[in-house]
């Protein structure tokens, strides 16, 4: 009796580490795909048009955004834990933080949800 407790009780920390590991797993692919360049294609608030965000490996981003004939860069830092993006960026004098849900990431789609709800979806760069 006392053996199949024993075996039972490892089937279930290999199970349970092994969950731990596929989590690990999917928060660094989640880190490799969200690397590179991405053009917003479809927004639910007013996000303008042609804006394009760079993440680079080393936790540094930067947005692009053309207004009509002017063109402003945003330079910032961002964190991922899983799906949730933290996002640091300064615009002139300016700091601003936000917190990002990711819901799609893939070779060549990301999409990202804000705290009001509302949805960007990007294509990536080639």
């Amino acid at each position: 009796m006392k053996t199949v407790v024993t075996l039972g009780l490892s089937v279930l920390l290999v199970a349970v580490a092994g969950s731990f590991v596929r989590a690990d797993d999917k928060k660094d692919a989640n880190k490799e795909k969200i690397v590179g360049t991405w053009l917003l294609v479809k927004t639910e608030g007013d996000t303008p048009e042609g804006l394009t965000i760079e993440f680079t490996k080393d936790g540094k981003l930067s947005v692009k955004i053309k207004a009509g004939d002017m063109d402003f860069n945003i330079t910032g830092t961002y964190t991922l834990d899983g799906n949730k993006l933290n996002v640091k960026v300064k615009f002139g004098d300016e700091e601003k933080e936000e917190k990002l849900t990711i819901k799609e990431v893939s070779a060549d789609k990301l999409v990202m949800t804000d705290p009001k709800g509302k949805t960007d979806e990007f294509k990536k760069k080639k």
